[in-house]
Protein backbone atom coordinates (compact mmCIF):
# COMPACT_ATOMS: atom_id res chain seq x y z
CA UNK A 1 0.00 0.00 0.00
CA UNK A 2 1.28 3.45 -0.87
CA UNK A 3 0.13 6.91 0.02
CA UNK A 4 -0.37 9.41 -2.77
CA UNK A 5 -0.57 13.02 -1.76
CA UNK A 6 -0.50 16.35 -3.50
CA UNK A 7 0.39 19.32 -1.36
CA UNK A 8 -0.30 22.75 -2.74
CA UNK A 9 0.89 25.84 -0.99
CA UNK A 10 1.15 29.38 -2.17
CA UNK A 11 4.44 30.53 -0.79
CA UNK A 12 6.54 33.57 -0.49
CA UNK A 13 10.03 33.64 0.89
CA UNK A 14 8.77 33.51 4.48
CA UNK A 15 6.56 30.45 4.02
CA UNK A 16 9.37 27.94 3.42
CA UNK A 17 9.79 27.14 7.09
CA UNK A 18 6.06 26.41 7.35
CA UNK A 19 6.18 24.25 4.22
CA UNK A 20 9.22 22.34 5.55
CA UNK A 21 7.41 21.87 8.85
CA UNK A 22 4.41 20.40 6.98
CA UNK A 23 6.73 17.99 5.13
CA UNK A 24 8.31 16.96 8.44
CA UNK A 25 4.85 16.31 9.88
CA UNK A 26 3.93 14.26 6.80
CA UNK A 27 7.04 12.11 7.26
CA UNK A 28 6.27 11.60 10.95
CA UNK A 29 2.65 10.64 10.16
CA UNK A 30 3.69 8.22 7.40
CA UNK A 31 6.14 6.53 9.77
CA UNK A 32 3.51 6.26 12.51
CA UNK A 33 1.10 4.54 10.10
CA UNK A 34 3.91 2.49 8.49
CA UNK A 35 3.28 3.97 5.04
CA UNK A 36 6.42 4.15 2.93
CA UNK A 37 7.20 7.34 1.06
CA UNK A 38 8.49 6.84 -2.50
CA UNK A 39 11.17 9.50 -2.54
CA UNK A 40 11.79 8.98 -6.26
CA UNK A 41 8.21 10.21 -6.88
CA UNK A 42 8.53 13.32 -4.69
CA UNK A 43 9.42 16.65 -6.23
CA UNK A 44 8.78 20.38 -6.14
CA UNK A 45 7.04 22.07 -9.06
CA UNK A 46 7.12 25.86 -8.92
CA UNK A 47 4.19 27.36 -10.79
CA UNK A 48 4.33 31.00 -11.81
CA UNK A 49 6.92 33.60 -12.55
CA UNK A 50 8.71 33.44 -9.21
CA UNK A 51 10.83 30.36 -8.63
CA UNK A 52 12.07 29.96 -5.10
CA UNK A 53 15.44 28.27 -4.78
CA UNK A 54 15.27 26.92 -1.23
CA UNK A 55 15.70 23.18 -0.89
CA UNK A 56 12.89 21.19 0.69
CA UNK A 57 13.49 17.83 2.36
CA UNK A 58 11.62 14.74 3.47
CA UNK A 59 13.68 12.64 5.90
CA UNK A 60 16.92 14.27 4.72
CA UNK A 61 16.10 13.53 1.07
CA UNK A 62 16.28 16.68 -1.06
CA UNK A 63 13.17 17.09 -3.18
CA UNK A 64 14.27 17.93 -6.72
CA UNK A 65 12.85 20.98 -8.47
CA UNK A 66 11.24 20.05 -11.78
CA UNK A 67 9.87 22.17 -14.61
CA UNK A 68 7.07 19.74 -15.47
CA UNK A 69 5.21 16.81 -13.99
CA UNK A 70 2.60 14.27 -15.04
CA UNK A 71 -0.28 13.52 -12.71
CA UNK A 72 -3.42 11.52 -13.45
CA UNK A 73 -2.55 11.60 -17.15
CA UNK A 74 -2.16 15.36 -17.32
CA UNK A 75 1.16 17.06 -18.02
CA UNK A 76 1.64 20.22 -15.98
CA UNK A 77 4.42 22.73 -16.59
CA UNK A 78 5.71 25.53 -14.40
CA UNK A 79 4.21 28.14 -16.74
CA UNK A 80 0.89 26.22 -17.05
CA UNK A 81 1.24 26.04 -20.82
CA UNK A 82 -0.96 23.32 -22.35
CA UNK A 83 1.58 22.58 -25.11
CA UNK A 84 3.35 19.68 -23.37
CA UNK A 85 0.06 18.01 -22.45
CA UNK A 86 -1.29 18.40 -25.99
CA UNK A 87 1.92 16.99 -27.48
CA UNK A 88 1.97 14.05 -25.03
CA UNK A 89 -1.68 13.27 -25.75
CA UNK A 90 -1.27 13.58 -29.49
CA UNK A 91 1.73 11.23 -29.48
CA UNK A 92 -0.34 8.47 -27.85
CA UNK A 93 -3.11 8.64 -30.47
CA UNK A 94 -3.15 5.83 -33.05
Amino acid sequence: MALELKYLKIVNGLDFSQLQSALNSLHFWANEWQLPISFDKCYVLNIGKENFSCNLYINNHVLPNVSSARDLGISITSNLSPTMHINDTWMTCP
